[in-house]
């Protein structure tokens, strides 16, 4: 038995002598046995000869043809436009065409507001979404039941930066004049509302909150055009504040010839009442507009003026110094100058 059982052991050791060692990592599986390569490389070539002669069969015309299953979308807060019909009442053309059409089209901007507040701001909230470059549509119901900023952040995932330049740096003859007539119709709207629905305390702050949510997005076109918007705003904002000190300024004079009037028994009853109650408005409105201003200077200005685009920081220090030549009363302060001072160490000369 011993010798048998040595007989077999030297058997197994020349089988393994004479047998190729294993790849280095790798390790027989002794229970496994390689695949027999010709025979798969045979098989292969019958059933490539046997596809070969097999009939083709011919497609069914296109009438035929069963319809493929739409595959369902995922619902977004930002919906695509599928045509080239822009739906913020024409507004985006307007600014196209020139500053003919932008007296126009900001007055008939609030007859609509005027009939229905909401469906205005749709329109307006468009209006900046296509001037940025986007072809995404909002509906009322996205206005309605989204929150600003998932819409933001959706439009800002959903925009493609590749698809070339925005309007306000692009090149051609259409889009000469859109920086002028942007302008321009940033200031035509708050002239149009300055006598009653910029004070209604929904029209303003719903387009603050939108513009000043565009500014901090990371895509440049809306990081842009809004933060121009907010600038322009600004600017629009002064000359009410302006209109309403003067304003202020011509009411009091009133008052005060009132009250001599009536110490001498002279005014009408009732008069000076009325100019009190004029006064209170007036300043109600001047604080209001200060308020607002510092407000977007706070939340737009004060991040933009050193942003990595050395156009946007060069259009914030210029419509400062637009504020401090025309609202000096306000910004012509140390608190505002510095800025000034900052951006002489900008290394870009734009």
């Amino acid at each position: 038995m011993e010798e048998s059982v040595n007989e077999t052991s030297q058997g197994d050791q020349s089988t393994q002598e004479n047998a190729t060692p294993p790849a280095r990592g790798k390790r027989w599986n002794l229970r496994e046995r390689p695949p027999p390569v010709q025979r798969l490389e045979t098989s292969l070539e019958s059933q490539e000869m046997e596809v070969a002669s097999a009939p083709r069969k011919r497609k069914a015309p296109a009438e035929a043809r069963a319809p493929a299953p739409k595959k369902k979308a995922q619902k977004s807060p930002v919906q695509r436009v599928a045509s080239d019909e822009e739906e913020d009442g024409g507004m985006f053309a307007a600014v196209l065409c020139g500053r003919s059409a932008l007296q126009a089209v900001a007055s008939e901007w609030v007859d609509r507001y005027q009939d229905s507040s909401e469906t205005a701001m749709v329109e307006l909230v468009q209006f900046f979404v296509h001037c940025c470059g986007c072809r995404a549509t909002i509906t009322m119901e996205t206005f309605q039941n989204e929150e600003t900023t998932s819409i933001i952040r959706s439009l800002t995932e959903n925009f493609d930066e590749e698809s070339g330049d925005y309007p306000l740096i692009a090149t051609g003859a259409s889009f000469k004049k859109v920086k002028s007539s942007f302008s321009e119709f940033m200031e035509r709207i708050v002239e149009q509302c300055q006598h009653g629905i910029l004070f209604d305390e929904y029209m303003l702050d719903t387009l603050i909150i939108w513009l000043v949510g565009f500014t901090d997005s990371q895509v440049r076109a809306f990081r842009h055009t809004c933060t121009l918007a907010c600038m322009k705003l600004v600017t629009a904002l002064v000359h009410v504040a302006n209109s309403v000190t003067t304003e202020l300024d011509n009411t009091q004079r009133q008052i005060d010839a009132e009250k001599k009037r009536q110490q001498a028994k002279k005014g009408a009853a009732g008069k000076l009442d009325k100019l009190m109650t004029k006064r209170a408005e007036l300043q109600r409105r001047s604080v209001e507009m200060r308020d607002t201003m510092k407000g977007v200077f706070s939340s737009v200005f004060v991040h933009r003026y050193r942003d990595v685009r050395p156009e946007i920081r060069a259009l914030c220090l210029s419509e400062l110094g637009v504020w401090m030549m025309e609202y000096r009363a306000h910004f012509l302060a140390d608190i505002f100058l510095k800025y000034f001072g900052w951006c002489l160490y900008d290394k870009v000369v734009y």
